[in-house]
């Protein structure tokens, strides 16, 4: 999963029919366990779908800044994005199955 910037991110959801985002910011121990233990196991069961990492930091992309223009309200948050447009948010961290099951049915 490679990490992007917002402007990448605004590119990145509009160039691919589903993608997923991952906002996370340092020195979280629940996004890190999300990024380490959970989200590999969701890659491996859907290999065709694009996962990137935004990471909010301070005074270069603040997480009240990113939470506006992309409508989070914190972190760990996974956003699917559908055709462009975000279908689905899921805050804190869940088992694999059920990421899985929702961008499945994205």
């Amino acid at each position: 999963m490679r990490k992007i910037t917002p402007e990448e991110l605004k590119e990145t959801i509009n160039c691919n029919k589903i993608v997923v985002v991952i906002l996370t910011q340092k020195n979280c121990p629940v996004c890190e366990n999300l990024k380490v233990q959970v989200m590999p196991e969701v890659r491996k069961e859907l290999p065709l779908i694009p996962f990137v990492e935004l990471e909010a930091i301070a005074n270069i992309y603040p997480v009240n800044e990113l939470s506006e223009q992309f409508g989070f309200k914190s972190v760990p948050t996974v956003v699917i994005y559908k055709n462009g447009k975000a279908v689905e948010a899921i805050t804190s961290t869940h088992l694999p199955k059920h990421y899985i099951t929702k961008i499945q049915k994205a």
